[in-house]
């Protein structure tokens, strides 16, 4: 109890990045993840784009089709 782990901390740290900005996040999250292939960017950022297409829905009361 009362322990916080280095898991942790990276998870609350991306999620914190994800909504500052875009580039720290995919950098951060490249070393954290320990990506070792260019694929993996491409997934992390497409899911970022998701993301941010739900998030801008979201704020325009809508969804798009």
């Amino acid at each position: 109890e009362g322990e916080i782990t280095s898991e942790d901390i990276g998870s609350l740290v991306m999620e914190a990045l994800k909504t500052l900005d875009d580039i720290a996040y995919v950098r951060f999250a490249s070393v954290y993840r320990n990506f070792t292939e260019a694929k993996e960017f491409g997934v992390l950022i497409d899911e970022l784009s998701a993301d941010q297409r739900e998030a801008g829905n979201d704020e325009a009361g809508g969804t798009r089709d």
